[in-house]
C-alpha cells in the first residue's frame, strides 16, 4: 500500500499494538507516515513482529510494556522516551 503521508511527521501512542485491531491501526499510522510507539501489556512477540513490520514499510517503531489498569504505569508510557505524542489511541 502507497503512504500518503497524512500523519507524516506525527508520533502516535497505540495501545494494544502487539494483537488484532491495535496492530491495524499501527501499520496504518505508520503507512501514514506516522513514528509509531507500540504499546503492549502481554504480547511482546506480537508487538516485535508489528515493530518489524512498520521497519520493513520504512516507517520507525518503539515497544513499550505497561499495564493500562495502573493509571502510574499509563501516565510513565505517555512520557516514556520523550516522545511528544500527537495522538494517543486506546484499544481496548
Amino acid at each position: 500500500m502507497k503512504r500518503i503521508g497524512s500523519m507524516q511527521g506525527q508520533k502516535v501512542l497505540v495501545t494494544g499494538a502487539g494483537t488484532g485491531l491495535g496492530r491495524e491501526m499501527a501499520l496504518e499510522f505508520a503507512r501514514q507516515g506516522a513514528k509509531v510507539a507500540l504499546h503492549y501489556s502481554h504480547s511482546i512477540r506480537g508487538a516485535e513482529e508489528t515493530a518489524k513490520q512498520i521497519v520493513k514499510l520504512g516507517g520507525k517503531a518503539a515497544i513499550f510494556q505497561a499495564d493500562v489498569n495502573d493509571v502510574a504505569a499509563v501516565k510513565a508510557l505517555a512520557v516514556s522516551h520523550r516522545w511528544r505524542y500527537h495522538s494517543l489511541v486506546l484499544d481496548r
